[in-house]
């Protein structure tokens, strides 16, 4: 309750952002007086009929890819059936059958957890489809859509074929052994288990309301053109240079596109699939519709969390909290800039859940259950690659929990204590109900580890190929990498280590993590506290929780300490926040537990819809909100440079950035450089003699030079820039006539353009 209190009182936009006492900032409870501001958000510009049309063709290529998705991930499924994750036999649906047990399961609940789950496997192999016909020079062709997507179907049309019989002869021999069986109910320790009462229809078709409310909301901020930094510098662009080329190769220029990118790869196939209208900028609106398919992965992760819990605390603590997750704001600031830690927290949550599946009361046949253990180490193995395949960090926040877990935790239900039928709360010892043995189970690992070999390791393999770095443009000193000199990766180091390790140090965090975060939730962190200490006996909350706890350390020693770089870890806090909701609604009873539940995502609610988490202008025509017109009068999405390279340079013209690196929305040919990488214009002035400069710039035909000197000074004052562009250098270019003296000037001298000198003809 304090941490409810303190999360109401705090302002809604941090002080350093907007004063106290603006008229804007107040209380975060004034969100609920205020609602018709969010509205006016979202009509702040032009709305017309049009603006459906045009969304609708923007979420064309992200249905497509999603359905085949789906389609290959649910035949995958099927073909190697983890354990404990199929029901033996129909139910009848929760809201139909009031007599039905809470921990039973609806057959509209399983269709949409399997699905999200065949779909975030369907999403992996999609991406690592693209990998390789993208390296093989297969891609930038509207042909090439189609191409991808009938060798993501075929891969699970033929795991359904040469699985079929032992798919039938398996069912057959469950069918025989389920014909007694006793269908279990929710947990495997019933201290934290609901009580055997029946579950309200209303409250739950509520918590199925709230969800989706939530959804439309998150995938109405991903039409958003891009505005976040790093996603127009390399999330986005890194496809973009891709597919323009028509194969993914080598970026000099763009350190981070050597990065693992399994969650943009998908930008590619939506191009494509935008090729097929012929449009010239169909780099511009494929991406887009690859910026939904990114932050499509935010309600997966909520989806396969909320099931996690409903296995474990009942339908209904699994419906709220996957709206509770879908309401956390950081979250939702992810999924609708285009970043991808919602992608790792997808994949971590769907390891979570098998995990969770598999350690429950056995249902499976006896005779399919050790190669349905086996299965589920795979699909562990599976996802935790996937999640590696889209960040490096997921080697420490997802690879090695879910190892731990199929190596030494219980994927076989032999432990796992079966429910009582006496409606009663005993306790469960941990002796009745062990989870976890010291002795490892080293064919679980084997398989763990082939399926993170087989989802991440091309990823590796195409660095080692490309820059004879396996892990590029990590650990330089020891492999050191293509285009990595020494000074480069000092460069790097310096810009990426941690902070001081001190107890202020230790408090900032705290601080950064606590209610005071622009981002928090109101909820998940009370209810994961409270879930704590009211099931610590339980051995899977001790777990978690040692966990939890364990990765907020990594966060710390290893990273820059940004709150959002813990989104991956989301699905530990639902899981844990899911046992302190199932005591909440155990002791308050359901409708007041519900009714707190919904004042918190109502709250987070106004806050992912309002201005808060960026700009709101959801219902804005999409053309109005590309072309950004209301930058001319202030700061917005595209600054009045931009606007001037893309109207006034001519298709023939080509431009050298230099200090920008977010170059997404330039449409002239560009030349850039990430301030890691070597720049074009110091790779000239350092290495040629100045009489050859101009004869240099004529050679990459360049007709344009900008320099964005604000961008210089920042990063000079962060990660770190060349220190020879400077004021002097432009002089000299100045003085051999490389360019022409008096540039266009921008944003109070901080962006300048240059024209580059045409070729002196020889004197007669």
């Amino acid at each position: 309750m304090i941490w409810i209190l303190l999360y109401l009182r705090q302002p809604i936009w941090p002080v350093s952002m907007v004063p106290l006492d603006a008229d804007s900032n107040g209380p975060r409870w004034l969100l609920f007086l205020a609602p018709d501001q969010m509205l006016d958000g979202w009509l702040n510009g032009p709305v017309n009929l049009s603006s459906l049309t045009i969304r609708l063709a923007v979420f064309l290529p992200a249905c497509i890819v999603w359905a085949v998705s789906w389609d290959a991930g649910r035949r995958l499924l099927r073909a190697f059936p983890p354990l404990n994750f199929f029901p033996q036999r129909p139910i009848r649906d929760q809201a139909n059958d009031k007599q039905q047990t809470p921990g039973r399961l609806s057959l509209r609940t399983f269709a949409i957890e399997k699905g999200a789950l065949a779909i975030a496997i369907g999403l992996s192999l999609h991406s690592l489809i693209v990998l390789f016909v993208g390296i093989a020079g297969g891609i930038g062709h509207a042909s090439s859509s189609l191409l991808i997507a009938l060798l993501t179907l075929s891969i699970g049309w033929l795991a359904d074929f040469f699985t079929r019989g032992r798919q039938e002869a398996v069912s057959a021999a469950a069918s025989i052994d389920s014909i007694n069986a006793v269908e279990p109910t929710v947990s495997s320790e019933i201290e934290c288990t609901e009580p055997n009462t029946s579950v309200s229809p209303t409250l739950l078709t509520l918590g199925w309301m709230a969800t989706a409310t939530l959804a439309c909301l998150v995938i109405a901020r991903s039409f958003m053109p891009p505005a976040e930094y790093d996603v127009r510098e390399y999330h986005l662009q890194g496809p973009k240079e891709w597919s323009q080329d028509g194969q993914i190769h080598f970026l000099p220029h763009n350190i981070y596109t050597s990065m693992p990118m399994g969650a943009e790869l998908h930008t590619i196939a939506t191009i494509d699939w935008w090729r097929w209208t012929g449009k010239e900028d169909a780099w511009w609106w494929g991406a887009l519709s690859g910026k939904i398919v990114i932050a499509g992965y935010a309600l997966l992760a909520a989806i396969l969390a909320g099931a996690a819990v409903r296995r474990r605390c009942g339908p209904l603590v699994g419906i709220w909290m996957t709206a509770l997750t879908l309401a956390m704001p950081a979250l939702c600031e992810e999924a609708g800039l285009g970043l991808v830690e919602p992608a790792v927290a997808c994949y971590f949550a769907g390891g979570i859940l098998l995990i969770v599946s598999a350690g429950s009361p056995r249902r499976d046949s006896s005779a399919n259950v050790h190669q349905a253990s086996l299965a589920s180490a795979l699909w562990i193995g599976f996802f935790a690659g996937s999640a590696l395949a889209c960040k490096y960090p997921a080697l420490l926040f997802v690879v090695l929990p879910l190892g731990i877990a199929a190596a030494w935790g219980n994927l076989s239900g032999r432990n796992a204590s079966m429910p009582r039928d006496t409606g009663t709360t005993d306790n469960v010892t941990d002796s009745e109900a062990k989870t976890f043995s010291w002795k490892p189970n080293w064919r679980q690992l084997a398989w763990f580890s082939l399926a993170v070999a087989v989802t991440a390791g091309p990823w590796f393999a195409k660095n080692l190929a490309f820059t004879g770095n396996p892990v590029y443009p990590l650990a330089g000193n020891i492999f050191g990498g293509r285009t990595l000199t020494d000074a480069k990766i000092e460069q790097w180091d310096e810009g990426h280590k941690g902070g001081p390790i001190t107890l202020s140090a230790v408090a900032t965090a705290a601080e950064a993590l606590s209610w005071k975060w622009k981002l928090q939730s109101m909820l998940l962190v009370p209810l994961a506290l409270l879930g704590m200490v009211c099931c610590w006996s339980n051995t899977e909350v001790r777990q978690t929780f040692l966990v939890t706890v364990c990765l907020v350390v990594f966060w710390f020693l290893f990273t820059h300490r940004i709150a959002r770089f813990l989104v991956p870890i989301l699905p530990l806090v639902v899981y844990l926040a899911g046992f302190g909701c199932q005591q909440l609604v155990a002791r308050v009873g359901q409708g007041r537990a519900v009714a707190l539940l919904l004042f918190g995502i109502v709250l987070n609610g106004l806050m992912i819809g309002s201005p808060l988490l960026g700009d709101s202008r959801i219902l804005v025509t999409m053309n109005h909100l590309r072309a950004d017109v209301d930058a001319r009068q202030g700061a917005r999405r595209i600054p009045e440079y931009l606007h001037y390279v893309n109207e006034r340079m001519k298709p023939t013209d080509k431009l050298l950035v230099v200090g920008d690196a977010a170059v997404f929305d330039y449409e002239p040919a560009i030349d850039y450089a990430t301030t890691f990488d070597q720049s074009q214009l110091t790779a000239i002035t350092s290495h040629q003699p100045a009489e050859q400069w101009q004869a240099e710039f004529q050679r990459h035909g360049w007709t344009h030079l900008l320099i964005h000197w604000g961008e210089i000074e920042r990063l000079r004052s962060t990660y770190g820039f060349d220190e020879a562009i400077t004021k002097q250098l432009v002089e000299q270019l100045i003085a051999q006539q490389v360019i022409a003296p008096d540039p266009k000037v921008f944003s109070n001298g901080l962006v300048e353009i240059y024209k580059v000198n045409p070729p002196q003809k020889p004197s007669e």
